[in-house]
């Protein structure tokens, strides 16, 4: 995946997304969905999930604690997406910028096809850009770019220059 958080609650952005990124209010709708998984502690309420099941089940206890943690996380995915909505909105960047990265990942593939969503921890991206889209459907938004042009080249050149 693009983007990891450790148990600790650092986050963890690989560059290959941040090259694909168009803006940096992208980034930042990135960083508020990923705080809002911190914030809401998911990371360790999936942690605890999968020990819980792993102690009572034993050998096959990492599938079957990893498709009936889905639900949880799943649901947390949304939740984590409607805290960056709250986030944009009271920063003055439209959430347009977060469907623009739900289309980037769906461009790649990140997440798989809609056949396999139900597998996957996150819900299908349609079904997120949707849940966000309906969110924004009554209001009006002033948006700003979070850091001016030139700072966001430098950003995505640290990318190009590590290699």
């Amino acid at each position: 995946f693009p983007v990891t958080i450790l148990f600790c609650g650092t986050i963890i952005i690989f560059s290959a997304l941040i090259e694909k990124l168009n803006s940096p209010n992208e980034l930042v709708m990135i960083l508020a969905h990923e705080v809002g998984h911190i914030r809401k502690e998911h990371h360790k309420k999936l942690l605890s999930t999968h020990l819980i099941i792993s102690n009572m089940i034993g050998d096959y206890s990492k599938v079957i604690a990893y498709f009936l943690s889905l639900r949880y996380s799943r649901s947390d995915e949304i939740e984590a997406d409607l805290f960056a909505y709250d986030f944009a909105t009271k920063n003055a960047i439209s959430p347009q910028s977060s469907i623009d990265v739900l289309n980037i990942l769906k461009e790649q593939k990140i997440f798989g096809e809609k056949i396999l969503s139900y597998l996957s921890t996150h819900p299908a991206i349609d079904e997120r850009i949707a849940i966000v889209k309906e969110k924004m459907s009554n209001q009006k938004f002033i948006s700003h770019d979070f850091v001016d042009q030139e700072s966001w080249r430098k950003i995505k050149n640290i990318c190009h220059d590590q290699k």
